[in-house]
């Protein structure tokens, strides 16, 4: 099974010189093409590609996961995966595999039915690695409002966030410095990468979801 180009419709281009490196390792996994696409299961999409579908199929999953993990070794030794919600810890458990480190998940406090303003990223299920090097894996599925809220939730704790099918930030925790997520020196979360991650959403033939959280970005070495 592989996602194909469909060259008998017109090619979407949405790879550029800042995306190319994150998005060049995922064509060469076989799940992101150019323009029309078709799914493992045989159905077709374009501009429309569902996230939530590559999110449940376990192949898709789990190369974008290997993929996800070879870029993530080269940007920094980590000594733990999360994922935020059941979503986000399925991707975390593969990332973390192809890796060799443990997972966990954390809470996600931030979608609509639990937003309230002021709330960060609640940290408390990171307390047992406080001081290690923590990769966070996002899976984003809930549409435009939860990714607003996301991004001022996330951004409450010094994050800046990326509208993706997977949101990878470093998650530093510095000893004694852990504390709850309603406090202003609650642990940073700062992007890797945007690379073609933010591009992935556009996919989605929504192209607000790009813009949600491309403004300022800084990139971690």
């Amino acid at each position: 099974m592989e996602v194909m180009l469909d060259t008998n419709h017109e090619e979407v281009h949405f790879l550029d010189q800042q995306h190319a490196d994150l998005i060049e390792m995922l064509f060469q996994t076989g799940v992101v093409r150019y323009g029309h696409y078709k799914l493992p299961d045989g159905t077709h999409a374009g501009v429309g590609f569902s996230r939530r579908r590559l999110c449940r199929v376990k192949w898709a999953r789990e190369t974008v996961a290997q993929g996800v993990a070879q870029v993530a070794s080269a940007k920094g030794d980590y000594q733990v995966v999360a994922g935020t919600g059941s979503s986000g810890l399925v991707f975390a458990k593969a990332v973390a595999s192809a890796m060799g480190l443990p997972a966990v998940g954390i809470p996600r406090p931030y979608w609509p039915f639990q937003y309230k303003a002021g709330n960060g990223l609640s940290m408390r299920a990171l307390e047992p690695f406080e001081g290690k090097r923590v990769l966070l894996v996002e899976t984003v599925t809930v549409g435009y409002q939860g990714l607003l809220a996301l991004k001022h939730a996330c951004g409450r704790a010094g994050a800046y966030i990326v509208a993706a099918i997977v949101l990878m930030a470093r998650v530093e925790i510095p000893p004694g410095l852990l504390r709850t997520e309603t406090q202003p020196d609650s642990p940073k979360l700062h992007v890797i990468f945007d690379g073609g991650l933010a591009s992935l959403v556009w996919l989605e033939g929504n192209c607000q979801m790009c813009n949600v959280g491309t403004a300022p970005l800084r990139l971690v070495d």
